[in-house]
């Protein structure tokens, strides 16, 4: 697997065990941003067979990012 798509999956896998383990203010959220997680990962299929392009790379990376910052903000401040 190319390393750009390691990268993303393995993003989006840490995002996706952040929601198991925290306390869902709703479902409905919690299942919105594993469906965003998801779609990230789904963005990459394509990047087996051919590296992205430098912009796909970059609008990917932020949406993964954006969503890592979501993920922390609804986490209590230890």
């Amino acid at each position: 697997m190319p390393k750009h798509r390691a990268l993303v999956i393995d993003a989006v896998n840490v995002i996706l065990r952040q929601l198991d383990g925290a306390p869902h203010s709703s479902e409905l959220e919690a299942l919105a941003l594993r469906q965003r997680g998801l779609a990230c990962i789904e963005q990459t299929k394509d990047w087996k067979d051919q590296p992205p392009s430098a912009e796909q790379h970059d609008a990917v990376m932020k949406a993964v990012l954006a969503l890592h910052l979501t993920v922390r903000k609804r986490e209590p401040l230890t």
